[in-house]
């Protein structure tokens, strides 16, 4: 038989508050530090029970109580937990990444960008796709492509758009000096797997030829943006 939620928030308080002072805990001690909306008596009647089950014992009658090693081990295995569900979501959020990644590069011709909070290099996908453009038919064109990326993949770290989306024109671009193509940006949100941090930004970004085709590369990277961030 597990312990209650209640039971649960009153041993981990317990247990975090021992690690720091090294001194057995009250439970006036718990009502005060412990931020409960549940009443005093509630804390020594859920304190007996988690001594009774074994979680926690009392060294002196008139002192607070410590954690056994039944208490330890139930926190620490929380943790444990908690660190598992947290990287199985990471892990789902990365193949939902890849996968609509693979799906934007796949709907249109334009070359595709986009990293995420804490990753080491910017990915890019649809080269083969883009260079089918008849721009490209010219040796200069193709030069000025890759010095374009070059230069997104050196100045998209911590750009934030003032929009979810925003479309920059030859030289209305923030990134490059190279004027001629055009980036289409949206940011996205994911959930920081810090607790209590704000969800942290994302870009994708889709680069092509002035000569793209806007309403369609518009809609592809707002409906991903809108599926990342939900």
């Amino acid at each position: 038989m597990g312990i209650t939620e209640r039971q649960k928030t009153i041993l981990e308080n317990l247990v975090a508050g021992y690690i720091q002072s090294a001194h057995p805990i009250s439970s006036q001690w718990l009502e005060e530090e412990g931020d409960f909306d549940f009443s005093p008596a509630t804390i020594r009647n859920e304190l007996m029970a988690l001594t009774e089950r074994g979680y926690l014992e009392q060294p002196h009658v008139s002192a607070g109580r410590v954690p056994t090693d039944r208490g330890y081990r139930f926190v620490v295995d929380e943790i444990l937990q908690d660190l598992q569900e947290k990287e199985q979501r990471l892990e789902q959020e990365m193949r939902d990444y890849f996968s609509l990644f693979e799906q934007l590069t796949e709907s249109s011709s334009a070359l595709v960008l986009g990293y995420g909070p804490g990753a080491k290099r910017v990915f890019r996908e649809g080269w083969e796709r883009v260079l089918r453009e008849p721009e490209f038919g010219e040796r200069s064109f193709l030069w000025n492509l890759t010095k374009f990326v070059e230069d997104i993949e050196e100045n998209i770290r911590g750009f934030l758009p003032a929009k979810a989306t925003e479309v920059y024109i030859g030289k209305e671009n923030p990134f490059s000096k190279v004027k001629d193509f055009t980036i289409i940006v949206r940011r996205y949100g994911i959930d920081s797997i810090e607790d209590g941090l704000p969800a942290q930004t994302g870009l994708v970004a889709m680069v092509g030829p002035k000569r793209m085709e806007y309403e369609k590369n518009i809609e592809l990277i707002t409906s991903y943006g809108r599926r990342k961030d939900n």
